[in-house]
């Protein structure tokens, strides 16, 4: 008899874990049918798919989370396992549960162990945060004016400015399309701009910052915050309060009722300024055509979020005819299921006209829900380094480098794994954060015990792989680019849900291996391995001006 904890933050057994992992890979058509059949039975259109719940990104929905825990407790029950108790964090995904035990005959029992978020004043919160973010986003710029304006017709490159997105002379450091611009030639360099949304700001001398370095820049970046208008943040704020009461009907899956879980999804995104930002991102071209911007061509950095919609909906309203590439610039991983573009996206225009991924052997993949789909490649700005990478055979091999994704979960998985391992002493911990963290909230995750053999590490992961002995990683684009350089790489293991790896499917096992255990772990550093040279050029589209200008062609 066993217990089986379904919590977010719970703990399955390893056998448990390894099987959700699998059974989440036959989930993804089945997510995405069902939420083609929620769109089908509200009827949404327009600025209702600028809900977060109808783009399918399994990084914010629970829904298709929520499907993976209950299909493992259903193949569960259905090999007749003897499960004496279920333990669970939210009371809405009871009542799927109860109806599968009845289905199966089933005495188990149902432990509710709460969550500590109070979702009573969700919509309150929501919008504070949604009107604090509003007036920072319309107060910076009336204050301080940017006077660049593009004056011929543009094509436009849509990127994010981050905090240290500038350097000490004012000059744009893109890191979503990093030498593009540097590669065209002249006379396409002048007629490309830049149409940046503002990402990971949180108090006003961050704004003040930003607005301060676009306006004294010689870059030509577009944003939108200097044309919106007070009644377009009146208008979106509104809207992210009333888009969410449209969705009433809600299809079974699997025979189950999962109405509970929907809804309260829905209801948790009242307010946000997710729903505003890309109802701000589809006002703004409305504003571009009123000031007399000639927009020729457009390159979306490609998530299939709802600012990606927000985007589709306003080139298409006021430029119509306006061609729009989608350029999906890092690996596509299974988990993400949004990423792969659905049938239903398509016919409701919510899709770019054609998808650019980094490397050939990601076209059949992406095409999976979708296969009319036009789909090309374009240059793997993201891992240029990987191009120039040359083994240094005089190195010592002895870093063990981790390397850490974005989502505070994964990072904490991956630290506490570590941490248990008997490190010998002629090897080193090496970290390597994700470019939105914050170094001061992961320091706080590491234990003391690790503080004598861990550095923190600015330097190019091609620079790190010299020294490496082997890359410890989940959900890192970071895992391919080890591959290429010769690095073996350990996926850690997730033991409260599906493990997150961007190598399945496209890398063999013999360049990888998962672990969920210090001792597996530590397995993986002694391992004695020689690696075969992968074909970069299967993975990686080469940067080259010619590759380059390709991308930019709308003719």
């Amino acid at each position: 008899m066993i217990e089986l904890d379904l919590r977010k933050d719970g703990k399955l057994s390893i056998e448990n874990a390894k099987k959700i992992t699998t059974i989440q890979q036959g989930i993804q058509q089945e997510y995405t049918n069902f939420i083609g059949d929620l769109i089908t039975a509200n009827k949404v259109k327009d600025l209702q798919w600028l809900m977060q719940i109808t783009c399918r990104n399994t990084y914010i929905s629970k829904i298709y989370d929520y499907m993976c825990r209950l299909s493992l407790l259903e193949s569960l029950l259905k090999d007749g396992e003897n499960i004496s108790c279920v333990y669970i964090d939210r009371p809405t995904i009871k009542y799927p549960i109860i109806e599968l035990l009845e289905r199966y005959n089933s005495k188990t029992r149902i432990c509710i162990i709460e969550c500590k978020e109070n979702k009573k004043f969700s919509l309150l919160k929501n919008l504070i945060k949604n009107i604090y973010h509003c007036l920072n986003l319309w107060l910076w710029p009336f204050l301080i004016r940017n006077k660049s304006k593009p004056k011929k017709s543009v094509f436009l490159l849509e990127t994010f400015l981050l905090k240290d997105s500038f350097d000490e002379n004012l000059k744009f450091q893109d890191r979503y399309y990093s030498g593009l611009i540097d590669t065209i030639p002249g006379n396409l360099k002048d007629k490309t701009w830049y149409l940046a949304t503002l990402s990971g700001f949180k108090y006003p001398w961050d704004w003040f910052k930003v607005f301060y370095q676009v306006a004294k820049s010689l870059d030509k970046i577009i944003l939108k915050e200097h044309w919106l208008k007070p009644k377009d943040y009146l208008f979106a704020v509104q809207k992210s309060i009333t888009l969410p009461k449209t969705i009433d009907n809600v299809p079974n899956w699997r025979g189950l009722d999962i109405s509970s879980i929907v809804k309260e999804e829905n209801i948790e995104q009242r307010g946000s300024h997710s729903i505003t930002q890309s109802i701000l991102t589809y006002l703004a071209f409305n504003r571009y055509k009123i000031s007399g911007i000639n927009i020729e061509a457009i390159v979306d950095w490609f998530e299939n979020q709802v600012i990606d919609r927000g985007l589709y909906l306003g080139i298409r309203k006021n430029f119509p005819g306006v061609y729009i590439k989608g350029y999906l610039g890092f690996i596509p991983e299974e988990y993400y299921v949004g990423i792969y573009p659905a049938e239903y996206e398509d016919k409701a225009n919510m899709l770019p006209d054609e998808l650019l991924v980094i490397g050939d052997i990601f076209i059949e993949n992406i095409k999976k829900f979708n296969l009319q789909m036009k789909v090309s490649t374009a240059p793997a700005f993201r891992f240029k380094q990987v191009f120039s990478f040359k083994q240094n055979r005089n190195k010592n091999k002895n870093i063990i480098l981790l390397a850490l994704p974005m989502k505070p979960e994964e990072i904490e998985i991956i630290i506490t794994l570590a941490a248990k391992v008997k490190l010998n002493k002629k090897y080193k911990f090496i970290i390597k954060i994700h470019p939105t963290s914050n170094i001061k909230k992961i320091k706080e995750i590491i234990p003391k015990s690790m503080n004598e053999v861990i550095e923190f590490s600015d330097l190019p992961l091609a620079e790190i792989f010299q020294e490496t002995r082997l890359l410890i990683t989940t959900a890192s684009s970071a895992a391919l680019e080890a591959v290429a350089c010769g690095v073996y790489v350990a996926i850690v293991g997730n033991r409260s849900g599906p493990t997150i790896n961007r190598l399945s499917g496209y890398i063999d096992e013999s360049y990888w291996s998962t672990c969920y255990t210090a001792f597996e772990l530590e397995n993986a550093i002694s391992r004695q391995v020689v690696l075969e040279k992968i074909d970069i050029n299967k993975y990686f589209h080469p940067i080259n001006q010619a590759n380059v200008v390709k991308m930019m062609a709308f003719d």
